[in-house]
């Protein structure tokens, strides 16, 4: 909830700040945001093919499928997180 009340804010207030270190802030922080994305959907996948029967019953292999990619995408997104997350917070925010 957070990051996007800081982007929704950032967008709003852009217009008002010297364009270009305004553009720069907001797409790193979408950058970040994307990335966290990855991570949160993984979770949201990993709680839906639990409440589907997780690896037991009908729809097993699918759901182990569907865990199995989500659990690779989070493995390999992590790394691009903290960079995101190191280069976001190097950066000066666009207002002060």
């Amino acid at each position: 909830m957070c990051k996007e009340f800081l982007r929704f804010h950032a967008e709003i207030l852009a217009p008002l700040f010297p364009a270009k270190p305004a553009r720069r802030f907001i797409a790193q922080l979408a950058v970040l945001q994307a990335r966290l994305g990855v991570l949160n959907d993984g979770a949201v996948a990993a709680q839906l093919m639990a409440e589907l029967g997780g690896a037991t019953g009908r729809h097993a292999y699918a759901a182990g499928l569907v865990t199995g990619f989500a659990t690779a995408r989070q493995a390999t997104i992590r790394p691009r997180i903290i960079r995101a997350w190191e280069k976001f917070l190097r950066q000066d925010s666009f207002w002060a």
